[in-house]
């Protein structure tokens, strides 16, 4: 293969990965978000410029607050009512987002959440450093 193939190739392969109207699927979400519950605390960790994703779905319609707490990096986390939003970032919409630089606990209020509707949960670490934290949504 010429050169100025390989280039073209590349260009293509590029181009449709980022035209995309989804990356993701809600049934591939299933198997890559972790499941977590409301009203229950989770201790996790994660690594230098990495994401965590989860998913949970509300018992009962209102507000909650997400706290991620503990923590050893600098994180913000995103609360996605789609899951093409959680895992996009070209597109990401969060409903809810804390994003604060240096490391400090991220705690926020979501808006009504309805019950019976997955939402997807991302915490991402920003700062080259490997952390733990302390993560749970409880119903206000």
């Amino acid at each position: 293969m010429k050169r100025t193939e390989i280039v073209l190739l590349v260009m293509i392969i590029l181009l449709s990965v980022f035209t995309t109207n989804s990356c993701i699927t809600p049934a591939e979400a299933s198997s890559i978000c972790r499941k977590i519950e409301v009203d229950t605390t989770y201790n996790d960790e994660i690594s230098a410029f990495s994401n965590n994703h989860y998913r949970f779905t509300p018992t009962n319609s209102g507000i909650y607050i997400i706290s991620v707490t503990g923590v050893d990096s600098n994180l913000d986390w995103y609360l996605c009512d789609n899951v093409k939003h959680a895992f996009w970032m070209r597109s990401r919409k969060a409903i809810v987002a804390q994003e604060n630089p240096g490391m400090t606990d991220e705690v926020n209020r979501t808006p009504v959440l309805n019950a019976g509707q997955e939402y997807y949960l991302v915490v991402i670490e920003w700062d080259r450093v490997y952390g733990d934290y302390v993560l749970s949504i409880v119903a206000e």
